[in-house]
């Protein structure tokens, strides 16, 4: 956890730096999505073995605002909201989880809520749009294993600093356009990916706003060693659909 506070400031000291893009209008982005989660992998305590959950496909929330200005050197700035449980099941023998042995049947629930912290500059406003920055991504969760008779759980809280990159293309006088992101880390043996595409249809355009409905698909991977004594190897994705304003 250590090595991931210490990377997150590195990062937002190099963010620091100028970069030679911005915004031509003060713009408010505005939306909401709702996320049909398919979660599978593993957790273990670290060093320990790893057990397979077969968990359920669940409807996250995410909620996101981000500001545009034209002030010359000051980066943009996002912030995504996550919320993210997944309950899951399996047959165990030995797996030790926080000092705690099971056997049999067990439980799990997983608590990977986030909120993503964005810093990033417009490379290119045109047709074409790109944007590259800083995301500090804060998780604020837990994960807890129980069976008939034992329950233990372990806090999971981190910020993970992970390089942003978005890219958007409009079609011209069709109200269509097509997005995509991408937030990556790798740390020592932690690599964490957080990947998403996107098409967004706008029913209202005009010079006070701008509504559009989006159909997308994220994908989230996690794979922790050692993070507040937690190994995981998981995987969210599927597919979202929601709303954005921009005013």
């Amino acid at each position: 956890m250590k090595k991931l506070i210490c990377a997150a400031l590195s990062g937002l000291s190099i963010m620091a730096a100028p970069l030679s893009a911005h915004a031509d209008l003060i713009g408010v982005y505005a939306g909401a999505n709702y996320w049909n989660a398919a979660a599978d992998g593993s957790i273990a305590s670290a060093d320990k073995t790893a057990a397979e959950f077969d968990f359920d496909t669940e409807g996250q929330n995410m909620f996101y605002v981000a500001i545009e200005h034209p002030v010359p050197l000051v980066p943009n700035f996002k912030i995504r909201h996550t919320n993210m449980v997944s309950d899951g099941s399996a047959n165990v023998t030995g797996f030790e989880f926080n000092n705690v042995t099971f056997n049999g049947d067990v439980d799990t629930k997983l608590d990977l809520t986030h909120t993503d912290f964005v810093l990033y500059y417009e490379l290119l406003d045109n047709v074409v749009s790109l944007d590259l920055g800083l995301n500090v991504k804060y998780l604020d969760g837990f994960a807890e294993v129980s069976s008939s008779s034992e329950t233990t759980r372990v806090d999971l809280t981190a910020p993970i600093p992970m390089a942003y990159a978005s890219v958007e293309g409009m079609l011209p006088f069709t109200g269509f356009s097509a997005k995509a992101e991408a937030n990556l880390l790798s740390i020592d043996d932690s690599e964490i990916s957080d990947f998403q595409a996107e098409i967004k249809y706008d029913v209202i355009d005009n010079i006070a706003l701008d509504l559009g409905v989006t159909v997308g698909y994220r994908r989230l991977s996690i794979k922790l060693d050692d993070i507040d004594d937690i190994d995981s190897d998981l995987t969210f994705s599927g597919p979202y659909v929601g709303l954005e304003a921009h005013f």
